[in-house]
């Protein structure tokens, strides 16, 4: 359920079968108990009054699409670290480097250089 709303709409129904399929595997599924100790360190994970002390160069890669970290979330952190820049990349949901691999890893390797 989670991995579809993860998705943009317009992501190729192969690449959302291929991650529907990983998700399906038994053995990575998380206990009743690993999914609630997992939300609840989620629910506390909040880092924004450490973002201001970032130093190093930082690029916020946002999904147009995404539920779980929306852009607007992305543009928080971008706000918050100082000189970052953010990038919505708008045929992508939470996962982007699957997504759209290509434009994904161009702006990583742009970002590096």
């Amino acid at each position: 359920m989670m991995l579809r709303k993860m998705l943009a709409p317009a992501t190729p129904a192969r690449k959302a079968a291929l991650l529907a399929a990983l998700a399906e595997n038994p053995a990575e599924q998380l206990s009743e108990a690993e999914e609630a100790a997992a939300m609840a360190a989620a629910g506390s994970f909040d880092f924004r009054s450490a973002l201001p002390n970032i130093t190093a160069r930082t690029l916020v890669i946002s999904g147009r699409h995404d539920c779980v970290n929306p852009p607007e979330e992305g543009a928080l952190i971008a706000a918050l670290v100082p000189g970052a820049r953010q990038v919505i990349l708008e045929c992508s949901g939470h996962l982007p480097a699957v997504e759209e691999r290509e434009v994904y890893l161009s702006l990583i390797a742009d970002f590096l250089e």
